[in-house]
């Protein structure tokens, strides 16, 4: 069983004839509109803490990389930024929405996605598993062999998930502790 902390937190709020605050520099896209339109108040915070500058941001456009001869998915600057990290014992986090191995099982002939018989959205290859899953309705079933479309065989996953992004960087930085979190490693109490 799930639930959402926000709806929870307003519907005690209801109950107890309290007020909630909420508060995120990435509001979601509901929250926010529900704000811009008065259905909640909305209290603006122009400046960081203690007018902290914002860190550095770099676009690195990865067909560049890939025509320099990188096929990784790190680009050049990511991965130095890492080992130049690593090598002052200072700690890394590596931010990805795509949880499983692969974002989609597509056909490379015909370019046929396997989508869930219920939802309609890509499945989700894990590998651990070997499963498709949906990450909606969590609908499961194994990998096909053939395009269900051309009958090609040249079908299998496509895109970065989580998982293999933990196998990336374990073989590019052996000497680095990884430890991916995700909903798949943390679905047990206290398991983070």
């Amino acid at each position: 069983m799930r639930y959402d902390a926000r709806k929870l937190a307003e519907m005690r709020m209801r109950t107890h004839k309290g007020v909630v605050i909420f508060g995120s520099a990435t509001p979601r896209l509901e929250a926010y509109a529900r704000a811009r339109k008065s259905y909640w108040s909305y209290l603006e915070m122009p400046e960081r803490v203690h007018q902290q500058a914002l860190p550095p941001v770099y676009i690195v456009d990865m067909r560049v990389e890939q025509a320099r001869g990188n096929p990784s998915a790190f680009s050049g600057l990511l991965k130095r930024s890492i080992n130049n990290t690593l090598e002052r014992k200072e700690q890394i986090i590596l931010l990805l929405n795509r949880r499983g191995y692969s974002s989609s099982w597509l056909c490379r002939n015909c370019g046929e996605a396997i989508r869930c018989q219920l939802c309609e959205v890509t499945l989700t290859f894990h590998q651990r598993e070997n499963i498709l899953k949906c990450h909606y309705c969590d609908h499961r079933e194994r990998p096909r062999n053939v395009c269900p479309a051309c009958h090609s065989n040249k079908i299998h996953g496509f895109g970065l998930g989580t998982q293999r992004l933990e196998e990336i960087t374990g073989k590019l930085f052996p000497n680095a502790r990884v430890l991916r979190m995700d909903r798949d490693t943390t679905s047990s109490k206290n398991a983070h």
